[in-house]
């Protein structure tokens, strides 16, 4: 009996004794918020050390991790500068902490982020502070980091919560949340994709609407990320209404432009009042909806040209001088060679579908706008113009020369004597650039080409002042039965040593090979001069209409036609 008592003391005594040690551990952590700047900085990283070995042992413990979260909690009321300090070391563990093998403990890690950043935020922040923007670092570092869809979907959720959650209070924290959605832009898996962009569509249908002030620093950001959007090509029905968001972000800048006028962040000292406006609002919008035309396939990029225009167009009388002179700079890249498709089925797809559509385009807004948009912009035009029609390419060539004409009709009488000297030169310019010189001294290889002295003939030294399009369709048509049949015959060969000395070279391999690669450099040689002939003729058809109007001279045409047929039946009679 005396025994059971004696162990019944013991176990009471063991039992106090464990309550106490747990009491006197909490008060250690619950007693960090009296410790000075420098000793909680200390402390912080001895437990961050200690957390580490615990998750790195054979059995990991989570004792210490969990002891962070409640420091951070108890420690959070402190002045600004002291807390920074602290969350750069309990930030750092924590990003290596989410980033762990064991999914169980990233989860952990991610979920108590999720609490401290809700407990954060409630507090607000003042105007020029970036305390959030610092806290909810780890998530954007966690996102690039972690590649398991799991902890990537529950970052999207926890951000997607303090979106909708305490809005009102961010302030810096929107540039972390725009950088986590544009990573989860760029992602494969679908419901990642979709939450993140349900969220930005929230974001910039009813936060803008209602707080755009307090977004205004991350408006940049925000238009990246619906940008990465409308760049996955996985999702080709959220890049279409990516796009539609960029227009609605126009039409903010375009309504409110007093507040980014007002706004004076620490990015835009050196920036002239007037043009804060266009560094923060215009030029982003515009920039990255020219990043999708160069990065999307077909349709989502005619969709980007299209929205970009029509911002252009809508909005352009607001745009000062030197702010058009960088707009197309941005705008000419669409035609910079660098950036072109490098396979030709694609290079090729690009000239006549978005080259063709941005040179109309361009056109269209000089024309619209040509008293606002500086002199010295028309010999970029008429650059780009030159480019066009020489590119080899029959439709944008005919482009060109159609958007020259289009250019001088409408705008011709505002023209300086500057101006006209300059499209005087272009035009000169492009009649020797394009002059057909070959045909002078280019003859097709009777044995190889398999075009007849006859065809030759009528093309080449033809005379008149007309061009026979039949005629190059015949030879042309001809032609390319020749290549495909990967041999050529002389239909005007007229003696049997002649046709001996063919099959004779035709039984060679390497002869073979010759006469095909030559035919081959024929055929497209022929291409490139019936291009640069129909461009002559149609530079000659642009003059006659810029000098006598296109309707003046079609009706003189008739004339001419009526007066010459009245003359060929006096003839006859």
């Amino acid at each position: 009996q005396l025994s059971k008592r004696m162990q019944s003391i013991q176990d009471q005594i063991h039992e106090t004794s464990s309550q106490n040690i747990v009491v006197s551990v909490d008060r250690i952590f619950s007693g960090s918020a009296r410790l000075d700047g420098d000793a909680i900085v200390a402390f912080v990283r001895s437990l961050c050390h200690v957390s580490m070995d615990e998750l790195n042992s054979n059995l990991p413990r989570m004792f210490s991790l969990l002891k962070l979260v409640e420091i951070s909690y108890y420690n959070m009321g402190r002045i600004r500068l002291q807390w920074s300090r602290i969350w750069e070391i309990i930030g750092d563990h924590f990003n290596k902490v989410a980033c762990n093998s064991l999914q169980d403990v990233a989860f952990f890690a991610v979920d108590s982020l999720r609490q401290l950043s809700m407990k954060f935020l409630e507090k607000g922040e003042f105007p020029n502070f970036r305390f959030q923007k610092e806290f909810l670092k780890p998530f954007e570092v966690i996102m690039k980091k972690n590649s398991s869809s799991t902890i990537r979907d529950m970052v999207v959720r926890c951000v997607t919560h303090f979106v909708d959650s305490q809005a009102k209070n961010i302030r810096s924290g929107w540039k972390n949340i725009f950088s986590v959605f544009q990573m989860a832009a760029a992602d494969t898996d679908a419901q990642i994709v979709e939450l993140a962009f349900q969220t930005c569509t929230h974001i910039i249908g009813v936060v803008f609407d209602r707080q755009f002030a307090s977004v205004l620093d991350s408006f940049q950001d925000a238009v990246k990320c619906l940008s990465e959007f409308a760049c996955n090509a996985s999702f080709p029905d959220t890049s279409m209404e990516a796009i539609r968001l960029i227009r609605q972000c126009a039409k903010y800048v375009a309504e409110k432009p007093q507040i980014f006028r007002d706004h004076a962040g620490e990015d835009l000292i050196n920036v002239p009042e007037e043009d804060r406006v266009w560094v923060k609002g215009w030029f982003p919008v515009l920039f990255e909806l020219s990043c999708i035309i160069n990065r999307c396939k077909l349709d989502v990029r005619t969709r980007a040209l299209t929205v970009m225009f029509e911002i252009m167009k809508n909005y352009g009388e607001t745009y000062r001088q030197n702010w058009w002179i960088e707009l197309f700079n941005v705008v000419f890249r669409i035609f910079d060679n660098m950036k072109l498709p490098d396979t030709q089925i694609e290079k090729i797809e690009w000239m006549t579908t978005t080259c063709n559509h941005a040179l109309y385009a361009i056109v269209d807004v000089f024309t619209q706008f040509y008293n606002e948009i500086p002199e010295t912009l028309v010999d970029n035009l008429y650059c780009q113009l030159k480019w066009c029609v020489n590119q080899d390419n029959e439709i944008l060539a005919k482009s060109g020369t159609n958007c020259l004409e289009n250019f001088v009709i409408a705008c011709g009488q505002r023209f300086t004597p500057h101006v006209w000297e300059r499209t005087c030169a272009c035009i000169l310019e492009i009649f020797r650039s394009t002059l057909p010189e070959t045909l002078m001294t280019w003859r097709p290889d009777i044995e190889s080409s398999g075009i007849s002295t006859h065809n030759e003939t009528t093309l080449l030294d033809r005379t008149d002042s007309s061009f026979d399009y039949a005629a190059v369709e015949s030879a042309s048509s001809q032609h390319n039965r020749m290549v495909l049949a990967g041999t050529t015959i002389n239909v005007n060969s007229s003696t049997s040593d002649q046709q001996e000395s063919i099959l004779s070279n035709r039984l060679s391999p390497t002869n073979s090979i010759e006469r095909s690669l030559k035919t081959q450099s024929d055929f497209h040689l022929f291409q490139i001069l019936t291009i640069k002939c129909i461009v002559q003729l149609e530079l000659i058809q642009t003059i006659d209409h810029i000098v006598f109007y296109p309707s003046t001279s079609k009706k003189e045409d008739l004339q001419n036609i009526a007066i010459a047929q009245k003359l060929t039946w006096f003839q006859a009679k």
